[in-house]
Parts: structure tokens; sequence; C-alpha cells
């Protein structure tokens, strides 16, 4: 604020005319009020009053973001993946894995057990629940560009898809995948990988606010988004359209435990008569980047009746 001749204080940048604030920028003139005020006195302008305000904004947007991360990755913590990746190249079932094994990713790229030491190839068949041979042809798939070897044998992984820890000067958008839920899910049902798989891979599909299938992900508006169908959902994983019941089906049994209870790791919701054209709905518990996880849980209804 600065002091005029007419010992009127003014705003940065105005002069006070004839009743009239006049932008020295831009010659642009509005009708002022002069007040009496007590020496020590402050005077917010709307632009300083709006400033406070997002300002005020901001810092509750966090308050909730860290309650919601304490809710939905408790004491396991959660990692992140860019929203682009397609995760060209792979299964769904070897997807899913992936994903699994990243629950264990540390701050740097490395993968470690829950006593700290690190993950080897050798732990593999144990932590992923597979064979031998299944296993083999896990890794042919996965290393080098996802996984690979220290000269000592540790796992590491590719740090331009998983990170975990802050996000700092990153340009592009990341989800937030949840390590609890992701641990427990695959637990329940690690022998669906491949369904699970499907809706991993069509991540950068999921909008960001309501983790509901779409092909505008970052709209934020409910009645603006533009939903994929269970039909076209089935189009775009190569699914038979003819088998979608027992698609439903085996998704509707798809489910982990959530706080004592069990939830679905999605949720086909639909107007009761017509399958086809249903939403597909992610349990936020596995992932989110949102800001009211509680909405999509009312939104996808995905505890288990």
């Amino acid at each position: 604020m600065t002091e005029n001749a007419t010992n009127i204080v003014t705003p940065d940048n105005y002069a006070f005319e004839d009743g009239y604030l006049v932008d020295k920028r831009t010659g642009e003139a509005e009708k002022a009020v002069v007040v009496a005020l007590r020496p020590g006195s402050r005077v917010l302008t709307p632009e300083q009053q709006k400033a406070i305000e997002n300002k005020k904004k901001n810092a509750e947007r966090r308050y909730w973001r860290r309650q919601q991360n304490d809710e939905l990755a408790g004491r396991k913590g959660f990692y992140f993946i860019p929203n682009s990746t397609d995760f060209e190249g792979l299964s769904p079932s070897n997807v899913t894995r992936l994903i699994f094994l990243n629950t264990f990713l540390d701050y740097e790229t490395g993968l470690l057990l829950e006593s700290g030491k690190a993950i080897k190839r050798k732990d593999l068949q144990r932590l992923l629940k597979l064979s031998r041979p299944t296993v083999n042809d896990f890794w042919d798939e996965v290393s080098p560009y996802y996984l690979s070897q220290t000269a000592d044998g540790a796992l590491t992984t590719n740090a331009e898809i998983f990170k975990r820890g802050k996000l700092k000067g990153q340009n592009e958008l990341y989800r937030k995948f949840y390590n609890k839920g992701i641990r427990t899910l695959y637990e329940m049902a690690y022998k669906k990988c491949t369904h699970l798989g499907y809706l991993f891979m069509l991540l950068p599909y999921v909008n960001i606010q309501f983790n509901v299938l779409c092909d505008n992900p970052l709209e934020d508006e409910l009645d603006k988004v533009d939903f994929l169908t269970v039909k076209e959902f089935c189009e775009r994983i190569g699914y038979s359209y003819n088998q979608i019941g027992r698609l439903a089906s085996i998704y509707r049994n798809v489910t982990f435990d959530v706080n004592g209870q069990q939830e679905r790791f999605c949720s086909f919701v639909t107007d009761g008569l017509d399958l086809a054209n249903g939403r597909i709905f992610i349990n936020p518990h596995i992932l989110y980047s949102g800001t009211d996880y509680l909405r999509v849980e009312i939104l996808g209804e995905f505890c288990k009746k």
C-alpha cells in the first residue's frame, strides 16, 4: 500500500482521483469508498482477500489429503504410477503381479521384504504364489524393462514408472496405488490375476475424482463424465460380449478385506436391467488420486451384500 498526496492510502499501482481509484497500468477507474480508520488498522483489497481465501482452501485440501492418505494407506503407504502407463508388452496377469510386487518398493528403486532384506528372484515363487515355470515366464516378460537385478541379485524396479515418496518437479499426472489394499486383494484373489489386470491396464481411462472408467478422466463434474459402458469395456480388453454375464459374476466375487468387512475390487453399477450399459467403478482402497474417496464408495457400492 502507498500513501498519495491527499493523505489517502491507496493500493499499489492505483491513484485516487475525484472519488475514483485509477489503475496506473490500464487507466481503468472504479468508484472508491473513503473510510476513517485508527492508525495501525489494515485494509485488504478484493485481490488480497481472494489470495487469503485461496490460501485457506489450499491448506484445507492438504489437510484432507493427509487424512485420506492415513485412512486409505494406513502404515503400508502408497506409490505412484504415471497416468499414461498402459503396461505395453505385458499380459494382464503379469501386470497384476508387477503392481503387487511394487507394494514392497522402498524410497529409491529397490524391493524390500518386511524384514528389510532385498527381494531376489528366489523369493518370487513364494511371494507371488506361483509355480517355478510360471515365475520364469513372468520374469521373461517383465525383465529388464520393468524389473531388473543388481550385481548381488537384488531386484530393482523401473524408476520412470514406479515412484515412492514426494513427486518433485513432475509435470506428468500420476496415480496413487495403496499398498495395504493391493496386498490384501492379491492375497485373496491372486488366482484371478488376469481379471484384475484387465482393469489395471486401463489406468489412463480411470477418472481421477470418481474412479470410474471413462473417456475423460480429468473431468471433475459427475454429470459431464463420458462413462465407458460394460460393453465398451469388453471391447477394449478383447472379451467376448456374449460372456458378459460370466464376466460380471467373476468381478462380483473378487473381494478383499477393508476394515473387517468384505468389499469388491470393482463394481458394475447398473439400473438393474441393462448390464451392457453399466458403469465400472474401482475400489479407492486399491488406487485413488482424487479428493473424496468416500463419495466414490457411495457411487460404487463396493460392500459385498
